[in-house]
C-alpha cells in the first residue's frame, strides 16, 4: 500500500515533466506520471525502469523500482526508448530530478 498515493509533485526527466507520484516504501517502488493512469504501454530500460508510453509513442510516466537502493548509487538514470537504447555512447539517457520524498532535491 502507498503511503504517498496519487501525490502532486514535479519531477523531470530531462525535458519531461512528471506532475503526479505514488510511492511504495514497502515495496521501493516510485511511480510518476502525467494524465490518466490507463491506456499506455510499457517499455522496459536497460537500468531496469518501466517508461509509460502513450498512444503516439511520448513518455506519459515513469516506474523507478529499488527507488530509495538506487539513490545511494547516484543519480538515477533512464535511457529512453529509441534506436540505440542498447548503445551506450548513442543512447538517449537522462537523470531524474525531483524533490526528494523526505525533504531536500534528489538527483
Amino acid at each position: 500500500m502507498s503511503t504517498e498515493n496519487d501525490t502532486p509533485i514535479l519531477a523531470r526527466l530531462g525535458s519531461i515533466t512528471f506532475s503526479r507520484r505514488s510511492y511504495d516504501p514497502l515495496t521501493d517502488l516510485l511511480e510518476l506520471w502525467n494524465g490518466e493512469r490507463e491506456g499506455f504501454a510499457r517499455h522496459l530500460t536497460p537500468e531496469g525502469h518501466e517508461v509509460l508510453l502513450d498512444q503516439e509513442g511520448s513518455v506519459v510516466g515513469l516506474v523507478v523500482k529499488e527507488y530509495q537502493a538506487r539513490l545511494f548509487d547516484g543519480p538515477i538514470e533512464v535511457t529512453l526508448p529509441g534506436e540505440h537504447e542498447h548503445n551506450p555512447a548513442k543512447s538517449d539517457r537522462r537523470h531524474l530530478w525531483m524533490p526528494s520524498l523526505y525533504g531536500g532535491t534528489c538527483a
